[in-house]
């Protein structure tokens, strides 16, 4: 809604249609909504504490303490837990800025967040930002201070503090000190009286037991979803009692609102969304207890993220990463059975449904790994070097912390990666990765020369060295009737290979057919000639593509042939 009329259709509805309307827009619209609602604190607090973050996470301040002076106390905690803390220290900046949207929020939030939040947290961060003094009579002020600026409200405490942030802090301070002073007076002293660490250290301790009470654990903790898990171990794995738990087997707390995740999933359908369908057909109420309880587990991946909400799209990813590899898992036990996958999800708990899938990937992953150890120990990164697109894309998704697939149509990347959704995503994989690693260990057995000859440290050499260009070369030394080879083919040779290997077809020429099966046929054994055909489709579509427009009776300029290893001249002749 960015037109006049269109919010005086918002506002010309009552608070109940409000309400839902406010339920179904995203996140980026939520702000204007409620500054334009009947009732902006209901629809504020409609937000679960996460969807309360992340909607004022990308305001500007003023926006921002516009919205927190509708906030309840529990969105004001999960504020205080997620931005203004950096690992386990508070963040000094993040503070004072947290403080200065709830100074211009007004008194009512201020005053909220400092009866609620726990000592600790308070005196942590405010020890990052002022020094508190109280002069006896030996000593003035000035004498203890120095040039430092500082205020008193009492005569008593004397707080110093930067020029900068004077205003904010003096505001927060004196607020306090007109509405409680005996919490004014147990602040300053606690600056005074507690040890840095200590008095942190029990404030990160209650920061991280309100974060798990939300489904936001240790992250050592939260690393478990990725721990990959024996068929005997998910058969022993707890089954669950679905009763109004909160996805964790414990009752949710009277009051408490779980975020809406599903508005964030991709439209992307996956099997899951079938397994839902069949489940909501047999009871709504045990759908929304099975969705409650890929909330929390969607909070576990977005703890191991860095528990990173600063943008609705790093939030979107981890909750889809979630969902995704909970239908991977489904299909993978269901046999891509819907009722079967639907029995499942009623008995077996998401988590180690999402353990399953990440299981599936982990052996991919150790495959690329041994790939790797056993082929090319002293130089993995060359080795990936060598390898030719797409097959470089796929190695180094599985090389990576949480297996990626490759995807062509994934855009805006460094490489078109996404996370794996389905059983085919992980077949084409698989099929990708048994290719790779037969023509790669067949290269290393039957022709360790291979490898001996191709120097990675050489940047002028990089062109040439290329798993397509090597197989590439191979090709056609054998199509010369010669021993299988890398070394750079002559002028001559090239030519003699050009008559050789090609036959032309209308108005082009193409690689004859049945040189191609009689080489694979006699290169690999009869049951690994299926597996390899794809990869050497690549090195046969690379030659056509690159030599078929040539005429062995004419110059050839080779410096811009990569299919096969050459023996260039400086005029770019053979």
């Amino acid at each position: 809604m960015t037109e006049s009329t269109d919010w005086d259709k918002f506002e010309a509805l009552s608070p109940e249609e409000q309400a839902r309307f406010f339920k179904e827009k995203p996140f980026k619209e939520k702000g204007d909504l409620i500054l334009h609602a009947h009732d902006p604190r209901a629809l504020t607090q409609s937000l679960s504490q996460e969807e309360f973050y992340l909607l004022t996470k990308e305001m500007d301040m003023e926006e921002r303490s516009e919205i927190v002076r509708y906030a309840n106390v529990p969105q004001l905690f999960f504020f205080t837990d997620v931005e203004c803390w950096k690992g386990d220290r508070l963040d000094e900046k993040h503070f004072i800025d947290w403080l200065e949207t709830l100074q211009h929020a007004g008194d009512e939030a201020l005053m909220n967040w400092f009866y609620a939040i726990d000592y600790e947290t308070v005196i942590a961060g405010l020890k990052k930002i002022i020094t508190v003094v109280k002069p006896d009579r030996e000593w003035t002020v000035d004498e203890v201070l120095g040039d430092t600026p500082y205020f008193t409200l009492d005569d008593f405490y004397y707080v110093a503090v930067s020029q900068e942030r004077m205003e904010t802090v003096r505001r927060c301070l004196e607020v306090l000190y007109e509405n409680h002073r005996g919490r004014y007076h147990a602040f300053l002293e606690g600056v005074m009286a507690e040890i840095d660490d200590p008095v942190e250290e029990e404030a990160y301790v209650k920061r991280e037991t309100r974060l798990a009470d939300r489904g936001f654990p240790e992250k050592e903790r939260a690393l478990l979803i990725y721990k990959a898990i024996t068929r005997e171990e998910f058969e022993q794995f707890p089954k669950k009692k679905l009763s109004g738990s909160d996805g964790n087997g414990r009752s949710a707390a009277e009051g408490t609102r779980l975020p809406d995740y599903p508005v964030l999933w991709s439209k992307d359908r996956v099997f899951l969304d079938d397994v839902f369908a069949a489940i909501r057909n047999e009871k709504v109420e045990l759908l929304e207890q099975i969705e409650e309880e890929l909330v929390w587990l969607s909070n576990k991946v977005i703890t191991v993220q860095g528990l990173d909400f600063s943008s609705e799209e790093k939030v979107r990813m981890g909750i889809e990463r979630a969902r995704s590899f909970v239908s991977l898992g489904l299909e993978l036990l269901s046999g891509s059975d819907v009722a079967k996958a639907a029995g499942i999800v009623k008995e077996r708990w998401l988590e180690v449904v999402f353990r399953w899938a990440v299981t599936r990937m982990l052996e991919m992953r150790t495959q690329a790994e041994n790939l790797l150890r056993d082929c090319w120990p002293a130089q993995p990164d060359y080795f990936l070097m060598f390898l030719n697109v797409p097959y470089q894309t796929i190695l180094r998704g599985l090389l990576r912390t949480v297996p990626q697939c490759h995807d062509d149509q994934v855009a805006g990347e460094d490489l078109p990666l996404r996370d794996f959704k389905t059983v085919r995503d992980l077949e084409r994989t698989q099929i990708s990765l048994d290719q790779l690693e037969t023509v790669i260990r067949h290269l290393v057995k039957e022709y360790p020369k291979v490898f001996r000859a191709i120097d990675f440290e050489d940047e002028s050499a990089r062109f040439d060295a290329a798993l397509f260009t090597v197989l590439g070369t191979l090709f056609a030394s054998w199509v010369l009737k010669k021993r299988t080879r890398i070394s750079p083919l002559s002028t001559e040779e090239l030519k003699a290979f050009l008559d050789a290997a090609f036959e032309s077809v209308a108005d082009r020429r193409i690689l004859r057919g049945e040189l191609r099966e009689r080489f694979l046929g006699g290169f690999y054994r009869a049951d690994e000639v299926p597996v390899v055909r794809s990869l050497w489709n690549f090195v046969f579509d690379q030659l056509a593509n690159d030599l078929g427009g040539l005429n062995p009776k004419k110059r050839i300029d080779c410096r811009y042939i990569s299919s096969v290893k050459l023996r260039v001249k400086k005029d770019g002749e053979a």
